[in-house]
């Protein structure tokens, strides 16, 4: 039976958390496996981007030795797809954008140049600034709505978060410099100020502001959106605005279960995700509020699982998931991680570090 090769849903998170745990595996044979299984499709979510950072980031962390041949194999599939890409789609879960997690992990940077061009070449004006339209898999001929998504898994916050890796790792730091200021400005331009809204705006519309209210999840929302701009201050120095998203987690830290709407104990938008972000965020800060909220939310975690019996809630219904986004593989990696037990590098391909 062909095994799912999906870095977010299949067995693929899986292998990298066993590897974090240093578990004993034939790394040959499974890595066959996966590449054997390989699909046509580019997404880092479900397709073969996913596999490739999987592999170039075990071998950076010593997890894994592999032979310089294979990476002669995956460029060879990574220029192909740049070359064709426009990067209109830039959804880094689905879309083309994931190229990237593979080119930094392997510090790139003449890749990194050619994509970050093209990228730059797809940008709109608002305002002052610049973003990235969002662009429908299926495109409709009749679409004319301008839509901007705000978020972190599929809109211009997971931009900006290339952006302060690339930073943190050094790499085009002066051009990713500039893009994060350019971001700096936007977000700041649309902050909410009502108390019953969402600090940020899940969309923008035609210009108008579109949001369907306060959560917390890692996926959509604030927490996403707030924690990428936090990391970004204390990259660019900015310390204005450091203090300002201190002041939003602190009010985000106040939030209940009912505030945060979540049905779930996963990471992509249930308990999982908000303890660990606040983890996250304590660990740029030192603040003893964040460790706190990401102690509470740690133990909504285990509580949901234990309740639901390791199931998790999908299409109106409970299913077992073993996934890295969506189920116990994500939870398994929040546990061990918040209980010091693994370092939490594994983040990256959920742009966090």
């Amino acid at each position: 039976m062909a095994i799912k090769t999906s870095l977010f849903t299949g067995e693929i998170g899986n292998f990298l958390y066993r590897k974090y745990m240093s578990e004993e595996i034939d790394d040959a044979l499974e890595l066959q496996d996966f590449l054997n299984n390989l699909t046509a499709i580019h997404s880092f979510s479900n397709g073969y981007l996913g596999v490739f950072w999987l592999c170039a980031h075990l071998d950076n962390k010593g997890y894994l030795d592999l032979d310089s041949d294979i990476y002669a194999d995956f460029d060879e599939l990574i220029d192909g797809f740049i070359a064709k890409s426009d990067f209109i789609k830039y959804d880094y879960m689905h879309q083309d954008l994931g190229v990237l997690h593979y080119i930094i992990e392997r510090r790139d940077e003449t890749r990194l140049k050619i994509v970050l061009n093209k990228l730059l070449s797809t940008k709109i004006n608002y305002g002052k600034f610049y973003v990235f339209e969002e662009i429908p898999e299926e495109v409709q001929p009749t679409k004319t709505k301008t839509e901007i998504n705000t978020g972190l898994s599929h809109g211009n916050a997971s931009i900006l978060a290339f952006a302060n890796i690339c930073i943190s790792q050094n790499l085009l730091r002066k051009e990713f410099t500039e893009m994060a200021n350019n971001f700096i400005g936007f977000y700041s331009s649309i902050f909410e100020t009502a108390t019953n809204k969402a600090i940020i705006p899940n969309y923008i519309i035609q210009g108008e502001k579109s949001s369907s209210g306060k959560r917390l999840a890692w996926c959509y929302g604030d927490l996403g959106v707030l924690y990428q701009l936090l990391w970004t201050s204390i990259l660019v120095e900015n310390k204005s605005l450091e203090l300002k998203m201190i002041d939003y987690w602190l009010g985000l830290a106040q939030y209940k279960v009912e505030d945060a709407k979540i049905h779930d104990a996963c990471f992509c938008h249930g308990s999982a995700g908000i303890a660990y972000m606040f983890y996250k965020v304590y660990k740029k800060t030192n603040r003893p509020e964040f460790l706190a909220s990401s102690k509470f939310w740690n133990q909504e975690m285990c509580t949901q699982l234990e309740h639901s019996k390791d199931t998790f809630y999908e299409n109106e219904d409970w299913h077992e998931n073993n996934g890295l986004l969506l189920g116990k593989t994500g939870t398994d990696f929040v546990a061990k991680t918040l209980s010091g037990e693994m370092d939490s590098d594994w983040d990256r391909c959920f742009l966090l570090s």
